[in-house]
């Protein structure tokens, strides 16, 4: 790593005072952009060399109306993410090796319930809440979301603008509102080729 590369590292520590004191939980040669926040940094685990840019946000709600959730964002090796990716986590968010994220994600692990029989506002009701992970070299495109429950599997890639609500198999191109399956790589040919 050169002295250029090492200097940027500790200068995104010293202009992120709230970052520095989760030293433990962040690996070597990580670099954090600026205005950066972390709710509660003990449930934030980043591994080696990942690169994270401006503006990135995650709020943890390890409770919420009078329940306590068990709550974690592990981020593991050689993963880039661009800039304004916001997480909001009451459960398990796992993003795998080797992912490259574009700028404007929404990842959430968690939702308002919705029941209007209660008489309890939407804003006030219990969390519902399902794990989400990201698979090792994934690709994820620009502005979209990622839902409760969703597991991305490993090399697949999302297209911008999608919101994905259900799980994708590996090596697959999935995009739209909901998200749907585009295209499939095939292994025999070298290509990807259209999901009819």
């Amino acid at each position: 790593m050169s002295l250029k590369q090492k200097l940027k590292i500790i200068y995104s520590f010293i202009r992120n005072p709230k970052l520095r004191n989760f030293n433990k939980n962040i690996g070597k040669n990580v670099y954090i952009g600026k205005h950066s926040f972390v709710n509660k940094r003990k449930f934030l685990f980043v591994s080696d060399r990942v690169r994270i840019g401006d503006n990135f946000e995650v709020k943890f709600y390890p409770s919420f109306a009078d329940e306590k959730y068990l709550c974690n964002v592990t981020i593991e090796e050689d993963c880039y993410l661009c800039d304004n990716v916001r997480i909001l986590c009451n459960d398990s968010i796992t993003i795998r090796k080797n992912v490259l994220m574009a700028s404007n994600i929404l990842i959430t692990s968690e939702n308002h319930g919705t029941n209007p029989e209660i008489g309890i506002p939407y804003g006030e009701q219990k969390l519902t809440h399902n794990a989400v992970e990201i698979g090792e070299n994934c690709w994820i495109g620009e502005r979209l979301i990622i839902l409760p429950g969703v597991t991305i599997g490993e090399w697949s890639i999302i297209a911008a603008g999608a919101v994905v609500n259900k799980s994708v198999p590996p090596y697959e191109m999935w995009g739209g509102v909901p998200a749907a399956p585009i295209k499939r790589y095939n292994f025999n040919t070298k290509t990807w080729e259209r999901i009819k």
